[in-house]
């Protein structure tokens, strides 16, 4: 059984925390895969996100299972795709915080808001902990 606490010192496993995780900016998903895995103070967090948008919200978040460090904010660049453009987007952590905030350009745009539209983020991110 994979050791799910941020003490862990090495725990190569990937743990599944898709159901787990909340969501905000689509109304429904298709594809919804979120898991981390720690290694000493380190984790890492990998997700596929696949639905479609809120009507009128143009942003987007998830959450991870434990909090990143307080030294600085992590900016990591991920895949996004909306309707049919796909680019380089943004993943923003906070420091000390558990919400990853996802844009769909590097310089952390807005999504699309219509309703229906088709929204994709996928990345991973190294994360350090506290």
């Amino acid at each position: 059984m994979p050791k799910t606490s941020a003490s862990t010192y090495f725990n190569p496993v990937w743990v599944d925390y898709s159901s787990t995780s909340t969501l905000t900016g689509w109304t429904s998903t298709s594809v919804k895969s979120i898991q981390y895995m720690i290694i000493g103070k380190l984790m890492i967090f990998k997700f596929n996100i696949v639905g479609v948008t809120s009507t009128g919200v143009n942003t987007a978040t998830l959450t991870m299972p434990f909090a990143s460090s307080s030294f600085a904010d992590l900016n990591t660049p991920i895949k996004t795709i909306t309707a049919t453009t796909t680019a380089v987007g943004n993943a923003l952590v906070s420091a000390g915080s558990s919400t990853v905030n996802l844009y769909p350009t590097a310089a952390n745009g807005n999504w699309q808001s219509g309703a229906g539209s088709v929204k994709t983020a996928y990345g991973t991110l190294m994360v350090t902990l506290s």
